[in-house]
């Protein structure tokens, strides 16, 4: 990797790790002592295109800022789209070794549109399944226009409309291509939010990310 591509990666990991807040909150009691608060279990959940060098760089400075600020609290799930779904690589807490294994092992590889739909029908269960917690989600992805597709996701936003512990970050999309890709949150404005840089990307992950 050339120099001024290093520059630009430690350029965007430290955009996007000041975003979160630290995953242990500090106290201080009336004596002086410092506390540890244990922060509240999350689930986080990130679904990436793996096709271009552009996407696997960004599912992989999610993947180091998702390791350096969860908690041992915290559940992982990453699925990249492959094909016509989606291949589970992590469900685990998130720790640095298992982290590494999956950013060590991602290779490129194509995915047709139909995999977006899978998902966000994966995401659906994860809620379902977890109503307890909170769980935030990034879609890595150029999106799509395919109506198909955008109807089929369309029925999974639908499902998630039921619950009110998902907020869910849509990053990659074209100006171009996003007016119509949003239609396939059209159940779930209020959870969905599109970011089409780093910089856009650090901005709508601050509110998400920390406890």
């Amino acid at each position: 990797m050339k120099h001024t591509r290093k520059n630009q990666q430690n350029r965007n990991y430290w955009l996007l790790s000041s975003a979160l807040a630290g995953a242990t909150t500090l106290l201080l009691t009336g004596c002086g002592t410092l506390v540890l608060e244990e922060p509240d279990p999350r689930l986080f959940y990130v679904a990436g295109e793996v096709d271009t060098e552009d996407h696997r760089e960004l599912v992989e400075l999610l993947l180091y800022l998702i390791e350096a600020e969860a908690s041992s609290q915290d559940i992982l799930r990453v699925d990249f789209l492959e094909g016509e779904g989606i291949v589970n690589v992590l469900s685990a807490p998130p720790k640095q070794e298992a982290i590494y294994a999956v950013i060590e092992g991602m290779e490129a590889s194509a995915n047709e549109d139909t995999a977006l739909s899978s998902s966000l029908y994966s995401l659906s269960y994860l809620t379902e399944q977890n109503p307890d917690l909170p769980i935030h989600a990034v879609l890595v992805t150029d999106g799509t226009t395919d109506e198909t597709v955008i109807a089929s996701m369309t029925g999974a936003s639908e499902k998630l409309s039921a619950h009110d512990n998902l907020s869910l970050i849509v990053v990659g999309v074209s100006a171009q291509t996003r007016t119509v890709f949003s239609n396939s949150f059209s159940p779930i404005p209020s959870t969905v939010t599109f970011a089409g840089s780093i910089e856009e990307l650090n901005a709508k992950f601050q509110s998400i990310g920390g406890h």
